[in-house]
């Protein structure tokens, strides 16, 4: 530029990012002096040349001097320049490169202290972090550190964000996936943090998900697939074939992350394995669910579940929490205690 000028305006809405270090109100100036946005050259010849003056547009009449190379004057304020710190937002003085500076809609967020120590933070008791970063808690998303703009219904799916509402978007124990095709999520689901097809089949019990390429003649029985020709399941137990049935006994646990939405979100039940028999299986502190209205209701005696085909139901453990409706039982395979099952029940049968 041979020393011109290019003077911005400090309510720029434009965010600069991945900038290298430099004034965006000077630019190798040596005898000249931003006021707001208008350039002043009225130095006194007897000041150096290093140094230069102009009149404040917020304190006019008042001259004002200073040496550009070891000062930055940020809308008539002028404060002393550190290395690399060399942009202005409004009277505040600040680096790009700076981590915990966050600019947002016209407001400049820091969060760090300048004499804070490595590995050190210190936040004001209004604002909150994502990771390392700033974030703004009724604008932002905070997943596993990162931060995200929220977007509609937005959830978490390890560190990215989406909305759970998209039929196009299936989150899989931490792994966010896009789908295809036509019918969307109807067409695919989650077996552990892989993406099952109809090709495919999972077989899960409550500590492992598996996922094969489907076969004929084969069955599950928990998360093992075995051929119906040399085995046979009974409530996740494989034993010697004993005859040739047509048909395949399998028992697998079954997850509420892969139930259609007009499953899902009408009336079912969660409560604690209390006795487990051949024909019944008996759960206490039992509350009813309408996800669709987001709604529980405590049922107040235990409840009981018949099961007239013992041998097709999963091994369930007493003491352990599992969902159920008039026919199966599910557990929550993806998330990490029942108050982030329910939360994801009603934000996907409710909304926002």
């Amino acid at each position: 530029m041979n020393g011109s000028l290019e003077p911005m305006q400090i309510n720029s809405s434009s965010c600069v990012q991945n900038q290298k270090p430099s004034s965006l109100l000077i630019r190798k100036a040596t005898t000249f002096c931003i006021c707001g946005s208008k350039r002043s050259s009225s130095c006194d010849k007897n000041q150096p040349k290093s140094q230069c003056c102009c009149t404040s547009e917020r304190y006019e009449g008042v001259l004002t001097v200073y040496d550009p190379s070891a000062h930055i004057r940020c809308d008539g304020c002028v404060t002393g320049r550190k290395p690399w710190k060399d942009q202005c937002f409004g009277q505040t003085s600040y680096c790009l490169a700076q981590s915990g500076v966050l600019c947002r809609k016209g407001t400049l967020y820091k969060y760090r202290d300048d004499g804070e120590v490595a590995g050190g933070t210190h936040p004001s008791p209004e604002q909150h972090y994502c990771g390392r970063e700033l974030y703004l808690p009724e604008e932002d998303i905070c997943c596993q550190g990162q931060r995200h703009a929220k977007n509609g219904n937005s959830h978490c799916c390890g560190g990215e964000a989406y909305n759970i509402s998209d039929p196009k978007k299936k989150c899989c124990a931490g792994r966010l996936y896009n789908l295809t095709g036509q019918s969307g999520e109807k067409y695919y689901n989650c077996c552990g943090s892989l993406l099952q097809t109809v090709e495919s089949v999972c077989c899960s019990s409550e500590f492992n998900e598996v996922l094969y390429s489907k076969k004929s003649g084969f069955g599950c029985c928990d998360h093992q697939y075995f051929n119906a020709s040399l085995w046979s399941c009974c409530a996740g137990r494989l034993s010697p074939a004993k005859n040739q049935n047509k048909s395949i006994n399998e028992s697998k646990l079954l997850s509420i992350n892969n139930l259609n939405e007009s499953d899902l979100c009408t009336k079912m039940q969660i409560g604690t394995v209390d006795s487990v028999s051949l024909n019944s299986i008996v759960f206490r502190d039992v509350l009813e669910i309408h996800g669709r209205n987001a709604t529980m209701t405590h049922l107040a005696l235990p409840h009981i579940l018949k099961t007239p085909d013992c041998c097709s139901f999963p091994k369930l453990t007493p003491g352990k929490i599992y969902f159920f409706d008039g026919k199966n039982v599910f557990a929550d395979f993806i998330h990490d205690s029942v108050l982030q099952s329910l939360y994801f029940i009603f934000s996907k049968c409710y909304g926002p």
